[in-house]
């Protein structure tokens, strides 16, 4: 099961008003001990953006260049605050563009998980194959689930599970924000981790998952843009061929 990579690592301070800066400087060092923290307690911590509204919004549209940069700020940032390279990337969103796998492999992560799928796989996009391999989506989120069908807090989690048995040889991988499933959602996130803990489940970190893999067994699949049933807009998929 995949947890969220990480919170955008810094925010750029867009003011030069002394009290906006102080700010910015706080909220720094406190996500860098919250990732030593996360770090050294076990978990696993990598890159999710620089700028989760400006990724999100704008790099299906940018060209290499600027994606480049924005990849670049965020790995920064991150060998700063944690002293290391990041191996792992998760796009803001599901969202990316054709320089995205391409960058990855260049800038030396190891694996990313920027799509929903069914299984790992090496991505192409624009004719272009990566060997950063995609680890990707492949639960609903809770909340793409609440509100359909019926469904509500009291009952989400029976959704998840209930998707969880799907087969999947190498497992699933499951997205969650810890502005929802660890805060407004903790009570449906509980119950889940413990229904699945009950049904025998257990949980890796995708650095984890990677590693169990036989590379030479990974296929290739492009990358296409698709939906996915309760959230809106367009997301980066694994193409069914």
């Amino acid at each position: 099961m995949r947890p969220n990579p990480g919170p955008t690592l810094l925010a750029g301070a867009r003011s030069v008003d002394d009290g906006q800066v102080a700010r910015v400087l706080v909220t720094e060092r406190l996500a860098e001990v919250a990732l030593d923290s996360l770090r050294d307690a076990g978990h696993e911590v990598g890159i999710h953006c620089y700028d989760h509204v400006l990724w999100q919004d704008f790099v299906a549209r940018r060209d290499r260049a600027w994606t480049r940069r924005q990849m670049e700020k965020a790995a920064q940032a991150f060998q700063e605050a944690l002293g290391e390279p990041a191996a792992t990337l998760g796009a803001a969103g599901w969202q990316l563009n054709e320089h995205v796998p391409a960058l990855e492999q260049d800038m030396g992560f190891t694996y990313a998980s920027d799509v929903r799928g069914n299984a790992p796989f090496y991505p192409v996009m624009a004719g272009q194959a990566s060997a950063c391999m995609q680890l990707p989506t492949t639960l609903p989120t809770l909340d793409e689930l609440i509100g359909r069908d019926g469904i509500d807090e009291h009952n989400a989690h029976g959704s998840v599970l209930a998707a969880s048995s799907r087969t999947a040889p190498h497992g699933h991988v499951y997205t969650l924000h810890a502005e929802l499933e660890g805060m407004k959602l903790l009570p449906v996130m509980r119950r889940l981790v413990e229904a699945w803990l009950a049904d025998g489940y257990r949980f890796l970190t995708l650095g984890e998952l990677h590693e169990s893999l036989d590379a030479g067994t990974v296929p290739q699949k492009p990358v296409q843009w698709g939906t996915v049933e309760g959230r809106s807009g367009q997301l980066a998929v694994e193409a069914a061929i």
